[in-house]
């Protein structure tokens, strides 16, 4: 009994201290999608936007191109400050190697010289050794103050089974 309770103290603390990512690179990483998501709306870059998706979605029948020009037509005003959430994210692991790695970033507190304010969230596989394909981002989403969304790229066709 005693042997189990030192063990759950020794698994808690080892969460605690850990945190949300593995290590901080994983968290680097998704900072960085982060900054080169508003940059490539700020910029109005649609093809370095795109470039960040992933190949399952860019071989899809998703209009990307379109679905990009109305994100940008949807932010009303230039982004002048955001903070960003890391989020969560989702692990596979067998025989002690990473298998599949996603993570759920969110760009919060999106405001624009307009007075207007956004959140981003994006769905991405940093790695996904059964279908490499899957690696990167396969949809993000913009949503404004009033709760009106906007997507670009189809979760769903990378992952039918979160329908």
């Amino acid at each position: 009994m005693k042997t189990i309770k030192i063990f759950c103290a020794i698994m808690a603390s080892v969460v605690l201290i850990t945190g949300c990512y593995t290590n901080s690179s994983e968290k680097d990483i998704a900072v960085q999608d982060c900054d080169k998501i508003i940059q490539c709306i700020k910029e109005e870059n649609a093809e370095e936007l795109k470039q960040m998706f992933c190949i399952t979605i860019l071989d899809s029948n998703v209009d990307l191109d379109e679905q990009i020009e109305n994100a940008f037509d949807f932010i009303d005003g230039e982004i002048v400050s955001y903070n960003y959430l890391i989020g969560s994210e989702s692990i596979s692991v067998d025989e002690g190697k990473r298998t599949r790695y996603q993570v759920y970033p969110s760009i919060r507190n999106i405001k624009t010289n307009n007075n207007n304010e956004y959140t981003i969230y994006f769905y991405k596989y940093v790695i996904c050794l059964e279908n490499p394909n899957k690696e990167g981002i396969s949809q993000i989403d913009i949503v404004n103050e009033s709760g009106e969304e906007i997507h670009i790229g189809d979760v769903y066709t990378v992952d039918p089974y979160l329908k």
